[in-house]
Order: C-alpha cells, then structure tokens, then sequence
C-alpha cells in the first residue's frame, strides 16, 4: 500500500554519511520509522517542531518534505554542518545549530521538541528528558532502541559479538515497558509505537 507521505530520505546536495546508507532491509525499517514519526506528529496538531540531536538531518528533512518548520541541534559540528548543506542545496535556510541536550539555552522555547536516537547515548538521560519536556511546546516525540530486541538483531546479523550485540556508545538499555514507565515521569503518554525494532512515545506534556 502506497504511504500518504512523502517518505524518501533527505540528500539535498550531500550524501548522508550514517545509517540511511544501509541496504534494502535497513532503508525499509527507517522507512517504516519515519512513517511512526510523522503519525505521531499529525496526533499533536503541531507544525513547528525542533529536533535535539538532529544528526545528519534525516528526520528534519522528511518532515520538512511533509509541511512541518523544522530546527534542530547536534552536539557533534560535522553533523550540523551537513545538515545545513543538505538544505541549503535545495535553497533552504534551516535553523540548525551545535548545542547540548542539557543546555536550555541551546534550543528556543515553545516548539514541539522531537528527539530520536538520542538517550542510549547519554549519562544522565532523565536530567535530559526533564530539560527538554520543560522546554516543549504541548508534546515531546522521543525514540530509542527497543531492547534486548536491538542486541539480539545485532548478533544475529554479525555485529558486536564481543560485546553481545551492543552497539558502541549505547550506554542505556530499555525494553518497551520500562521506556514507556521512564516517559511517564515527564507527562501523559499519547501514544506508543513499535516500529521495529524500536521503542517510541509520544508524551503530552502541558497537563
């Protein structure tokens, strides 16, 4: 069946250098993840969001190809900077910056606030949830790998033996019930997707 969005990954003049590079298997599961995406989005009625941790600017680039304002961050300055050749290629301006998940001061107030693929990563992931949930616009998108489900895929294609399936800088693991227990804390849970093999949720913030 044919998608109601406009799905196709987001180049602009510059190859995407991580994950959206993978082969048919992989590009159907990120499909199917950015389809989970923009349901979510159109539950919140929201059309300005900004993203944290926006990496290559994938997510930010689908959702500008569906009508939505889009900016973001990244701590990481090659990211940020394609990024901004990837739409600057096409001849948009987009707001996107270096800045940190725990520095408030890193992200404008008052826009919904997406961040996927963000807090495997991070020390003090409920700090960062608090801050971005205080930050949001009504409603927070947040997504991480569903475990043990993302290990065992892992191994199971012949990755990260030695580490049994852990993808390097994943230094949280949740399974479904207990990311959707973390979310909890920070507001009313909308709604939850599984898109494989993934974890994300959809939390209502201003209640």
């Amino acid at each position: 069946m044919e998608s109601k969005y406009r799905l196709e990954i987001f180049r602009g003049g510059v190859r995407a250098k991580g994950k959206y590079n993978g082969n048919t298997l992989y590009s159907f599961l990120n499909r199917n993840f950015m389809k989970c995406v923009l349901d979510c989005m159109a539950l919140t009625g929201k059309k300005n969001v900004f993203e944290i941790g926006c990496g290559e600017g994938q997510i930010m680039g689908i959702l500008y190809d569906n009508g939505y304002q889009v900016g973001g961050i990244d701590i990481e300055d090659e990211a940020v900077q394609i990024t901004k050749d990837n739409f600057r290629s096409r001849g948009i301006d987009v707001d996107v910056r270096k800045g940190s998940i725990y520095e408030a001061h890193s992200f404008e107030r008052g826009r919904m606030i997406l961040c996927c693929e963000v807090l495997e990563h991070l020390e003090e992931p409920e700090k960062a949830l608090e801050n971005i949930a205080s930050a949001t616009d009504g409603y927070l998108l947040v997504s991480v790998p569903r475990e043990p489900l993302w290990c065992m895929l892992n191994m199971a294609r012949g990755k990260y033996w030695s580490s049994w399936g852990n993808t390097p800088g994943h230094i949280n693991h949740w399974s479904k019930r207990k990311f959707v227990s973390l979310c909890r804390k920070y507001g009313k849970v909308e709604k939850v997707m599984s898109p494989l093999p993934w974890t994300m949720v959809l939390i209502k913030t201003d209640i």
